[in-house]
C-alpha cells in the first residue's frame, strides 16, 4: 500500500457524482492510502453507499447545491439558476483556504476568483487515466492503473440490466430501442428505472444508491445510457455496455478501459439502431 504524504492537498469532488466514483475506482483499484476530501452534502448519500470512508477520509464538508451551477452554466438563465450560481461561488469563496491545494474533477476557469491552489485533470485525455496521473503528481504515488480487471461475459447470460436513464435527458435510451433489444436477445432482460412506482413489463425501480447498487451487483451485464450507472458497474468488476447519443454532451473521454478494449459501446446519432445490434451482438451471441 502506497503512502499519500502531501496532507494540504485536498480532493473536493464538485462536479458530478460519475467523476467522484471514477476517482473512487482509481484509489479502490490501486489500494491506496486514504485520500483527504473536503465532501460536498450532495455527496454524502453516494459516499455512504460505496462505504467511502474506505477510501477518503474527510477533513471537511462543504455546502454546495446538487450539481453546482459553476459547472452548468448553459443552464443559468433564469433568476433561479443565477441565485444558485452566486450562491454556491460565494461558498467557495468563503470555504477554500489560498494556502491549501485542491484537485477538482474538472477545469473551470470561473474557479480562479476563490485565489486558491487549483488542479484538475488534463484535457482532451481519457478522465481515468488522466486522474491517475493527478493523484501520482500531488500525492508522491507512482504507477497507478485506472482499470480493474474484469472478465467479459459469454454464453446466455440471465440478468441484463438496462439503466436507460441520464440526468441529462439528451443522453437517455430511448423506449423504442430499449424494445427492439430486448425482441433481439434471449437473455433475460430488465429494464431498471429511478422511481418508485412500477409501470412497465420487466421493470424494477431502485429510490437512493443502495438500492441502484444493489441491482448493479446482481446483473451478470449493465447495459447503461452516458450516466452514473456504468461507472459504477466498473467500481464493482461488472461487465458494463454503454449506448451513447452523439449529442453536444458526448465525450469519449469518460470511458472505461473494459468498454474500450472490448468495444463495449455504441454511438447512435439517429434512429438507425444496427451498429448498437452488431456491438451488442458480440457479447450476447
Amino acid at each position: 500500500m502506497q503512502e499519500v504524504k502531501n496532507e494540504d492537498c485536498y480532493y473536493l469532488p464538485i462536479r458530478s457524482f460519475g467523476d467522484f466514483i471514477i476517482t473512487a475506482s482509481i484509489i479502490k483499484f490501486n489500494s491506496i492510502r486514504k485520500i483527504p476530501i473536503i465532501l460536498p452534502d450532495y455527496l454524502m448519500e453516494l459516499f455512504n453507499a460505496i462505504d467511502g470512508g474506505r477510501f477518503f477520509d474527510i477533513k471537511d464538508t462543504i455546502s454546495l447545491t446538487n450539481q453546482p451551477a459553476l459547472f452548468e452554466m448553459y443552464k443559468v438563465k433564469d433568476r433561479e439558476n443565477i441565485k444558485r450560481l452566486i450562491i454556491d461561488m460565494g461558498t467557495l469563496y468563503k470555504k477554500l483556504n489560498s494556502s491549501k491545494h485542491y484537485l477538482l474533477d474538472f477545469r473551470s476557469r470561473r474557479l480562479s476568483y476563490v485565489k486558491a491552489k487549483l488542479s484538475w485533470p488534463g484535457t482532451n485525455q481519457n478522465m481515468y487515466a488522466s486522474k491517475c496521473k493527478l493523484f501520482e503528481k500531488h500525492y508522491s504515488l507512482s504507477n497507478l492503473s485506472p482499470f480493474p480487471e474484469i472478465i467479459m461475459p459469454s454464453g446466455k447470460l440471465n440478468k441484463v440490466v438496462i439503466f436507460p436513464e441520464s440526468r441529462v435527458k439528451d443522453k437517455e435510451i430511448g423506449s423504442k430501442l430499449i424494445h427492439q433489444i430486448i425482441e433481439s436477445f434471449d437473455s433475460k432482460f430488465i429494464v431498471a428505472r429511478f422511481s418508485k412506482q412500477r409501470s412497465e413489463e420487466n421493470m424494477i425501480t431502485y429510490s437512493n444508491f443502495t438500492e441502484l447498487i444493489n441491482i448493479i451487483n446482481e446483473a451478470d451485464l449493465v447495459i447503461s445510457a452516458d450516466s452514473l450507472p456504468y461507472h459504477l458497474a466498473n467500481f464493482y468488476g461488472k461487465p458494463h455496455f454503454v449506448i451513447y447519443k452523439k449529442t453536444k454532451h458526448f465525450n469519449k473521454n469518460f470511458m472505461t478501459d473494459f468498454m474500450m478494449v472490448n468495444k463495449c459501446y455504441s454511438i447512435i446519432d439517429s434512429d438507425d439502431y444496427s451498429n448498437v445490434f452488431l456491438d451488442l451482438n458480440l457479447i450476447l451471441g
